[in-house]
Parts: structure tokens; C-alpha cells; sequence
């Protein structure tokens, strides 16, 4: 559900109504948190991509998120990937979000069968490389249903992150791509917590 919400102090509301300190965080910058911070995967500096309720990407440099200017580092969800695809509620044709998002997945496996998976998972691989030679990451993360990111999917995204990127960069290169675990953004929020009001990192 799209809120459009722009400005809204959620944190200083909440906290004015229950009494109790209160933090905000992007649900894909937790679950890198969680990942980096608590399942203490390799390096610090990662590429996490979320794609069960559309898609969403978080950057963790020296393992801090990276927010961004306007606090949308990450938003990579309707970057143009097909010109001539379909229509994205934010007005636009073929955003990443319609092409590898998983409810639009879903419904283009229903309409296309499997044989657009390894093709999408391809397109997806082909945007992240370019931020992994930019910023020099080792540790790319893609989490989303098991059903639609684990097989061919996965192999698309591996494939187009190598096809992008020299040898010298890609050898080095983590990728993992898998199933979900809701778990990670409570141990992500957790963490930002505890670093919040406790002062422990």
C-alpha cells in the first residue's frame, strides 16, 4: 500500500503518544543491519536487495546503512529497466519493481511461465553491478521468496553481476541469494535500538 507520506515526523509522534523512545527505520536497512550486525555475515560493506513486497535495497558502508541526502539511498525499484514494459503505479513503464518485484513476479510466472526467471534475476544482477564496481563491494545479498529467487533466478542474478564486472573485481565478489528471514529485521531494529538508547554498537 503506497502511504505518500513525505515529512511526517513518525518517530516524534509516536513517542509523544506512548511515552516511550521511540526509533524509525526502512525495513530493508534493518534487515541489512541484521545481517551485517548480528548474523555477522563477511565484510562490512554489503549490497542487500529485499524483493518480497516490491523492491528494496540497502547499502551498509563500514557497516552503517547509507541513508542518502533525501534518506533514499537504495531506491532502486523504479530505475527504468524495460522501456516497453508494464505500467508502474508511479506513472512510469518497466521500472525494476514490475520486471523482478515478487508480486509482479508471481503474476508474470502465472502469465509467462518459469522460462522469465533466470531473464529477470538477469536484469536485476545487470543493475547491481554497476554499484558494486562504484563502491568497490564484496558482499551482495538478494533475499525474497524461495519459491520465485532460489534456481533460475538466482542464476540470472549471479550471471549478470559477473557479465557486468572484470574478473579482478568479480572473483572476490560474495553473492548470495536465497529465502527470506523475517527474524533479521527485528535483529536489525534491535540492534539500532540498542546503539539508540543504550549507546552499544
Amino acid at each position: 500500500m503506497l502511504l505518500r507520506w513525505r515529512d511526517v515526523p513518525l518517530a516524534d509522534i509516536l513517542h509523544e503518544r506512548t511515552g516511550i523512545p521511540t526509533v524509525v527505520g526502512n525495513d530493508v536497512n534493518l534487515l541489512a543491519l541484521g545481517l551485517g550486525r548480528v548474523r555477522n555475515r563477511s565484510g562490512r560493506d554489503a549490497i542487500v536487495v529485499a524483493l518480497d513486497n516490491g523492491v528494496g535495497a540497502a547499502v551498509l558502508a563500514s557497516g552503517e546503512p547509507v541513508l542518502g541526502e533525501q534518506f533514499a539511498a537504495g531506491e532502486i525499484a523504479h530505475l527504468t529497466v524495460a522501456p516497453d514494459g508494464d505500467l508502474c503505479p508511479c506513472g512510469r513503464r518497466g521500472c525494476l519493481d514490475m520486471v523482478v518485484g515478487a508480486p509482479h513476479l508471481v503474476r508474470r510466472l502465472k502469465d509467462e511461465g518459469e522460462a522469465i526467471l533466470e531473464p529477470s534475476g538477469r536484469i536485476l544482477g545487470e543493475v547491481l553491478a554497476p554499484i558494486v564496481i562504484m563502491l568497490n563491494i564484496n558482499v551482495v545479498v538478494v533475499v525474497g521468496p524461495a519459491a520465485l529467487v532460489e534456481g533460475p533466478f538466482a542464476d540470472g542474478v549471479i550471471d549478470g553481476i559477473h557479465s557486468r564486472l572484470r574478473p579482478a573485481i568479480s572473483e572476490g565478489l560474495n553473492i548470495e541469494v536465497g529465502a527470506n528471514d523475517p527474524d533479521l529485521v527485528l535483529l536489525g531494529a534491535a540492534a539500532v535500538v540498542m546503539q539508540s538508547q543504550l549507546g552499544m554498537r
